[in-house]
């Protein structure tokens, strides 16, 4: 069974995502699973000796360690009612600027 609140708010400046403690639990998970696996493969395509791929390892590793490094915020934040995470700009450009409990 769910708790906490789940849904958003839409501001002048932004918006938040409310995430209940399900919800929170499959986000970080996923996030931390995604991000470890597209580390891992970006440390295995290094010993690729291409150019090419070794700039795309570097930036498959950058991507999925900050994807690891999200999943574990949303992680501390959680204290078993979800979290609220605050988006900064309405457009597609924007931005995570915080991670509080509920």
């Amino acid at each position: 069974k769910g708790c906490g609140r789940s849904g958003h708010d839409v501001y002048w400046w932004g918006y938040n995502i409310f995430l209940d403690c399900n919800e929170t639990r499959t986000a970080y998970q996923s996030f931390k699973a995604g991000g470890g696996a597209t580390a891992g493969i970006a440390a295995i395509s290094r010993f690729i000796p291409v150019p090419p791929t070794q700039l795309a390892s570097a930036i498959a590793g950058a991507i999925g360690g900050g994807l690891a490094g999200f999943g574990q915020m949303i992680q501390d934040e959680h204290e078993g009612n979800g979290v609220r995470i605050r988006f900064t700009g309405i457009t597609y450009a924007a931005v995570p600027t915080g991670i509080f409990p509920q």
